[in-house]
């Protein structure tokens, strides 16, 4: 087995890092693991395309009551590499990369997780690629925040999911109803004119496509070609989810060429 360990970008300035993006099977591309935190007029305005009347129970269901006196800002910050080694194996190359949040003025830096680690197995014919994101001592967190995992492939033509046991087509959603966000089983395929690309996901089953946005109803469709977000944990909404996660977690996707024509 060879391994290649890569330059240690730990004494970097956070300025001189790079974003954090991969190529893995079927000429798809990691695009990023991103942290975002969201302030009042981010509500404001989340309510204010959503709601037909700001009722009491609404604001408070959808809202974060206090929020604009709190320390909470309009944010999206992606991780950068810090290392990155690099393992031939007998069936195909493993990278294995350390990750941070950028340091932001803005941003009080104990909301951070202490360590991210990707660890990412490719097969040699280049058709799956297993990746296993681990997020270690995540800190309990009040103010809106939100991370997000994101796949790229050019060329996108459509985008299926499997829902409660069936496969729908994401770009065929009833009039009014959520066209930017979807809960999915298993999987979701990214289908462009040569190939299907299947994301198969075991903890993370909240999805965006077009954009990494937990905020961002609206009754149009997506730009599709944008990829497809996994949201990996967050706290925006009164009902339904917690109001703060904690902890350590590794969240496992399995990325799989399914034809070429």
């Amino acid at each position: 087995m060879d391994k290649v360990k890569l330059e240690d970008n730990s004494k970097m300035k956070p300025m001189e890092r790079k974003r954090w993006e991969q190529p893995i099977a079927g000429g798809m591309t990691l695009a990023g693991l991103s942290y975002q935190m969201f302030d009042g007029d981010d509500y404001d305005d989340f309510q204010n395309r959503y709601l037909r009347a700001r009722y009491g129970w609404a604001l408070d269901d959808l809202g974060k009551r206090g929020l604009k006196e709190s320390h909470a800002v309009s944010v999206t910050l992606y991780a950068q590499t810090m290392a990155q080694s690099v393992r031939k194996e007998k069936k195909g190359t493993r990278i294995i990369t350390e990750l941070r949040f950028p340091e932001n003025e803005k941003v009080d830096k104990r909301v951070y997780p202490e360590r991210i680690q990707v660890n990412c197995f490719t097969t040699k014919n280049g058709k799956r690629s297993e990746v296993a994101l681990t997020i270690y001592g995540k800190p309990a967190v009040r103010l809106p925040e939100s991370y997000w995992l994101s796949f790229t492939v050019p060329g996108i033509e459509s985008v299926i999911a499997e829902k409660m046991g069936e496969r729908v087509d994401l770009m065929d959603v009833v009039e009014k109803g959520n066209r930017q966000m979807h809960g999915i089983d298993r999987y979701v395929d990214l289908i462009t004119s040569g190939e299907t690309i299947r994301i198969s996901s075991k903890e993370a089953f909240l999805l965006n496509v077009g954009e990494a946005q937990g905020l961002n109803y609206s009754t149009n469709y997506p730009d599709k070609r944008k990829g497809a977000h996994f949201n990996l944990n967050n706290n925006l909404w009164g009902t339904n989810f917690s109001m703060w996660n904690e902890g350590s977690l590794t969240y496992h996707f399995v990325i799989e060429t399914l034809n070429r024509k």
